[in-house]
């Protein structure tokens, strides 16, 4: 009973922080209604102060997933005020540990022993102290260190609570901003977050990091010991380093920052665009800098697949942004599923298109120094008015590493240049491999293959909406001569499509039966349609 009064408690506290920050924000802009804008610029920055240190010192009591939410603002130098910044990043070490007799039984009750008989030594002080657990230092009778990370006594139940008040939470910010999806934000936190309750599932996620990264010497990650490692213990091979947003340490260390900001978004740029598996908890803590330079991961707990589909719509985009591609930049939007299709794009296009004649050449420094409210006033206008937009789940993590990634990118060296570092990425993307072409074929028939099975049931509902004067026409604002361009070349794209894929399904039909000219031909007939259909793409 005193349990559960303990955790409605906590719910009630974690709400109301919620509540008074929000308030407190509304009143400002209120009184900033009556005595003008110089009060709020006067009062904005210890208004930001006294709310960052508000959710820091509750953060600290409460732990959980508090904690987690005042590291992620914290890593989010690119648009997070610097009160923020400087208030919530100190939870990257402040966390307070648990006493080790709570350890203690822990590690009892996983490894069926006390550390001291388990390991060869066990350091009681931890190392680090995080949100869902701690780290220890130890060392094995082989005499290898290794850090083990043990997860805090009764954490389900804390974050069951958290989430239910983080729920609550998220259904009135989806009541104050309609635009934003918060239910789908908050069901993937959920999910990740129960995710990293198992160390086990955290052990493979960081083998397959590892496994990845096996042929870059520059980028390091640990080693599971499977025999230590439970559910709820696990232990991994020990790295050293400096802490990712530690510039003075890694200057008088003498390493290049330019060149480690270079190695982690290089690093990235590998896992998201050709692994398709990354690393998705990227805060400073998590992240260690060593002489090469090389980085060191740690903490898997967060770990996200991307589908091969979204992989390579993600590398269209990277594409068309590097090469400054206004209607490029707007198809790969549609591509990864954030803008809805069958929408009217010119203005968008055209609102890029101003952007990129006015901006584009800017040096970095010169770009930190612009002032783009008026810009990002316009584009909210525009994908909030008058475009349909949505956040696709596979996305949603995406975003969050990409933000902590900037965060970092902006502390380490403020003047990398990512385009830079994302044009040297896209020439590796563009250059397709000759066994790739198998694969796009194969995805080019599947693709052809599913409308095809998918365009009678399309064809019926069209008739059925005819028949019960339900069909709704949309005519787009362009010129006839563009329209009839735009319907040929569609007619085109579609009967290069049919023909490739029936000679393709004629050849693997006269391949099974052993008719080898018929199929050497029905093959030269396929790649020829195809390669009519890519060019009529292409147009």
């Amino acid at each position: 009973m005193d349990q559960e009064i303990h955790f409605k408690a906590r719910f009630l506290k974690i709400a109301f922080l919620f509540l008074r920050v929000l308030s407190s924000y509304y009143l400002l802009f209120l009184l900033a209604k009556i005595l003008g804008k110089d009060y709020q610029n006067r009062k904005i920055s210890g208004l930001n102060r006294k709310n960052a240190i508000r959710i820091r010192e509750a953060a600290l009591r409460h732990k959980g997933v508090l904690i987690k939410i005042g590291q992620f603002i914290s890593a989010r130098a690119d648009f997070m005020p610097l009160e923020y910044l400087e208030e919530l990043s100190r939870l990257q070490d402040e966390v307070p540990p648990v006493p080790f007799s709570q350890i203690r039984e822990r590690v009892i009750q996983e490894l069926g022993g006390p550390p001291e008989a388990i390991y060869s030594s066990f350091e009681e002080s931890p190392i680090a102290a995080a949100s869902l657990g701690q780290v220890h230092s130890a060392t094995l009778s082989s005499g290898q260190r290794v850090a083990v990370k043990i997860q805090y006594p009764g954490i389900e139940k804390i974050v069951s609570t958290d989430l239910a008040t983080l729920k609550w939470i998220t259904g009135i910010l989806s009541k104050i901003r309609k635009g934003i999806n918060f239910n789908l934000i908050y069901s993937e936190f959920s999910k990740v977050l129960y995710e990293e309750l198992d160390y086990v599932h955290e052990g493979h996620n960081a083998e397959k990091i590892k496994k990845n990264f096996k042929s870059d010497e520059r980028v390091i990650i640990p080693s599971v010991i499977w025999d230590l490692t439970t559910r709820k213990v696990l232990t991994l091979e020990f790295v050293e380093g400096i802490k990712i947003t530690e510039v003075e340490k890694i200057e008088k260390a003498g390493i290049d920052r330019t060149k480690v900001t270079r190695l982690l978004l290089d690093a990235y740029c590998k896992m998201m665009l050709k692994d398709g598996f990354f690393h998705g908890d990227p805060h400073p803590g998590n992240i260690f800098v060593q002489s090469g330079p090389r980085i060191a991961f740690v903490d898997f707990g967060i770990a996200k697949d991307i589908p091969p589909s979204l992989m390579q719509r993600l590398g269209d985009l990277l594409v068309s942004l590097v090469h400054k591609n206004p209607q490029g930049i707007v198809q790969g939007l549609v591509g990864v599923g954030i803008l809805l299709p069958d929408q009217d794009f010119g203005a968008l296009e055209k609102f890029i298109s101003t952007l990129i004649e006015k901006y584009g050449n800017l040096s970095v420094s010169e770009y930190k120094k612009m002032n783009f409210s008026q810009e990002g006033r316009e584009l909210h206008r525009l994908l909030h008015s008058t475009l349909a937009i949505q956040i696709p789940n596979d996305f949603i993590f995406i975003g969050r590493t990409l933000g902590l990634l900037n965060g970092l990118g902006a502390r380490l060296d403020p003047e990398v240049d990512v385009i830079d570092i994302l044009a040297s990425y896209v020439s590796e993307l563009i250059t397709v491999e000759e066994e790739d072409w198998i694969d796009i074929i194969i995805d080019q028939a599947r693709e052809i293959g599913v409308a095809l099975t998918t365009l009678p049931q399309q064809l019926q509902q069209f008739l059925a909406k005819a028949n019960a004067g339900k069909l709704e026409v949309r005519i787009a604002n362009r010129s006839d001569s563009t329209s009839e361009r735009k319907a040929f070349r569609f007619r085109q794209q579609l009967l290069n499509g049919v023909l490739f894929l029936a000679t393709f399904l004629l050849f693997l039909f006269l391949r099974s039966n052993g008719d080898q000219v018929a199929s050497w031909l029905s093959a030269i007939a396929s790649g020829l349609f195809l390669l009519l259909y890519i060019y009529s793409s292409l147009r």
